[in-house]
């Protein structure tokens, strides 16, 4: 590997790393020192072996270290010059630790250096891979200047060096976890440096395994569940939950080989069964590529083609649902990292102590001294990465497929979150399948690999959507027995004019509907076809003027109130705006107490929803229950697409006559407030 391949910043932190290895050599006891100063020597010598095994489980002199030592906003270099420092301030190691130079015969075997066979062969596997290092990258030998060495003199001074000696070391740990030698043993899934043949492991001589007890699995089952709560977060599933499901026969295809009647696609089934690396699924706004996702993720044969690829392994089919209406971690890098680490751990409850070392060990000390009260703080932000990172390393028990949606939607640098998925794909074990818009960074990063461009081929599920909606409705059947041809080319004209955007054409068959109930005739209904506009923004501007008049100030306040929640990252309960008055700015009494008037209550709202906002505001439900109230109480109001709050979110859309309305007593805030107090 060439040196300009080699981060500047690891080479900086190999050099004080190797620095501060040849200062712990430095400090030297008497033959004749009691058990005490042994016991001193001995915990010295262990800080310098903790210390040499954290270097070698991050791979510092390797080329594929550990990237999250270049990262700039990991302060260890200062950790490093801290630790340094430490070591080698003359005037503190004197007056403040009671060490002193060492006499001259010292060099002759007066005294012996403080290093015991524990750390010895960690030192002399450093010393060989610090000078392949140099070679590698390059680096002249540095000239050591005259040092002295240190005797220790006062025991208690020194153990307060041993101490700092130990913080320091821990900071290193947490900032860039290493990955542990922890009870359980090293992890079979884990290729650690020097396995067989490792000094760490020579030096440990037999192991003594403790037999594994009833109880003790049950310690570890309660450990892994405590841990994988504090990962897990609230919004986790909200949105595949909240994506509606596919219309009936449609997507079938997607399963399928690609027929020569449709524009080309790499053949998904096949990557299913046989590739590896990612699959982009592309599609326009609205195209339905959230559909398609939680279509593939629920399908039998989606798991049925990925348990060949896992030839006989352990399959794990998880996903990330990105949603930028939602919460900070249903959108951010953040949130990604917690949901598939919860199902990775989840699936694989032995990686814990391996990913997440310092949560598993704060949960193991709590169950042995029986404390699980005490609580377990959760896994930090550089934890989280770690873990994440160590995924594309780590030798998973079985097989990963993930389906992540959305990445358009992430909340943050585009290029930051598609090289984590790159960097996650590189794992020979997983695969993954991410969903996105056609921007710009999406288009650079995947455009080479296995896809599909999803708004070329739903020509045929719209037009099944369109034969199934307003095909086989009794108004337009009655029409076709007297102008058969004129009404199937409005359905074709439907078909064509949608550019593959099946949100378009879900609202274009509302818009017909309409007419139906307006017993419009056949020019009449290929005038509205005509009129309907071609982009998305424009059919929502369209379906807010065709609100009646009297509805349009109410409907205007819904939606203030679903554009500031959602600005706020929160979300309306369809209780709380059903105890609401007609304006908004008052609780009426009438709430349904009956259970036979929840489903009623809630329908009704429904209906206002739809004649006030167009349409544009809906009602959603995660799960149907069985208990009505249950049902009443968990229904949420939701924007019908997230477009929809990108359309709001113009400031020039406010400004329309559709959405003015004078009523100095309604605040968007306070009836926010209202309708949150109503639901309490």
């Amino acid at each position: 590997m060439e040196v300009a391949g080699l981060a500047i910043g690891v080479i900086g932190l190999a050099g004080a790393f190797k620095d501060i290895i040849d200062l712990f050599a430095l400090f030297t006891a008497s033959r004749d020192i009691d058990r005490d100063y042994g016991l001193l020597e001995a915990k010295h010598d262990l800080e310098k072996t903790t210390l040499l095994q954290w270097a070698e489980s991050v791979r510092l002199l390797a080329v594929d270290y550990d990237k999250h030592l270049d990262d700039p906003n990991i302060p260890l270099h200062n950790t490093l010059l801290c630790l340094r420092l430490l070591l080698s301030d003359a005037s503190k190691l004197k007056q403040k630790y009671g060490l002193i130079e060492a006499p001259a015969q010292s060099l002759l075997g007066g005294t012996r250096d403080v290093t015991s066979n524990v750390s010895a062969p960690f030192v002399d596997k450093f010393a060989r891979d610090f000078a392949a290092f140099q070679i590698r990258t390059r680096q002249e030998k540095p000239s050591v200047g005259a040092r002295f060495k240190w005797a220790i003199q006062e025991k208690g001074k020194f153990e307060a060096l041993v101490k700092n000696l130990g913080y320091f070391i821990s900071k290193l740990k947490e900032l860039v976890p290493p990955l542990p030698a922890e009870p359980m043993g090293r992890h079979p899934a884990l290729k650690r440096p020097g396995s067989p043949g490792d000094p760490a492991l020579e030096c440990q001589g037999p192991k003594r395994l403790k037999p594994v007890t009833d109880s003790r699995v049950k310690i570890d089952a309660k450990i892994s569940a405590h841990i994988l709560q504090c990962i897990r977060f609230s919004s986790m599933d909200d949105r595949r939950l909240s994506v509606r499901s596919a219309h009936t026969n449609t997507l079938r295809w997607s399963l399928e080989p690609p027929n020569g009647t449709t524009r080309p696609w790499s053949d998904l089934a096949e990557w299913l069964r046989s590739g590896s690396g990612i699959y982009w699924v592309c599609g326009k706004a609205g195209s339905g590529k959230s559909t398609l996702m939680h279509y593939l993720y629920d399908h039998g044969k989606t798991r049925a083609y990925l348990a060949e690829w896992a030839d006989g392994a352990e399959l794990l089919v998880g996903n990330h649902f990105f949603w930028n209406l939602g919460t900070s971690e249903q959108k951010s890098q953040s949130g990604l990292k917690r949901c598939i680490l919860h199902q990775v751990l989840g699936r694989w409850p032995s990686l814990i102590p391996v990913l997440l070392p310092r949560i598993y060990k704060d949960a193991l000390r709590s169950c042995e001294q029986w404390q699980w009260e005490r609580r377990v703080d959760p896994p930090s932000y550089v934890e989280i990465g770690s873990a994440f990172h160590q995924l594309q390393r780590v030798s998973l028990l079985g097989k990963v497929c993930l389906l992540i949606d959305g990445m358009d939607e992430y909340d943050g640098t585009y290029t930051d979150g598609i090289e984590l998925i790159q960097g996650l794909s590189t794992n020979p074990n997983v695969k993954i399948m991410v969903s996105s818009r056609p921007i710009p960074e999406c288009v650079d990063a995947f455009s080479h690999l296995p896809q599909l461009q999803l708004h070329d081929l739903m020509k045929g599920d719209i037009r099944s959507y369109v034969r199934d909606t307003i095909g086989g409705h009794p108004y337009l059947l009655k029409l076709r027995k007297r102008y058969h041809l004129e009404v199937d080319q409005i359905l074709n004209d439907l078909v064509d004019k949608s550019s593959g955007v099946f949100l378009w054409v879900v609202l274009a068959c509302r818009s017909l509907l309409t007419g139906f109930a307006d017993c419009d005739r056949v020019s009449g209904l290929r005038g509205l076809v005509n009129e309907l506009p071609e982009e998305l923004q424009d059919m929502f501007a369209k379906m807010l003027r065709r609100i009646k008049r009297q509805h349009r100030a109410q409907g205007a306040k819904m939606l203030s109130m679903m554009y500031k929640i959602k600005a706020g990252e929160s979300y309306l309960l369809a209780c709380g705006m059903i105890a609401m008055d007609q304006n908004l700015t008052g609780i009426t009494v009438d709430v349904p107490k009956e259970f036979d008037d929840y489903e009623e209550a809630l329908a009704e709202l429904g209906g206002r929803l739809r004649s006030r906002t167009g349409g544009l505001i809906e009602l959603r439900s995660k799960r149907r229950y069985l208990d009505p109230a249950r049902n009443y109480h968990s229904a949420r109001i939701e924007f019908m697409h997230e477009l929809v709050f990108e359309f709001l979110d113009d400031a020039g859309t406010w400004e329309t006559e559709c959405l003015a309305f004078d009523d100095p007593d309604f605040v968007t805030e306070s009836a926010i407030s209202l309708c949150h107090f109503a639901t309490a």
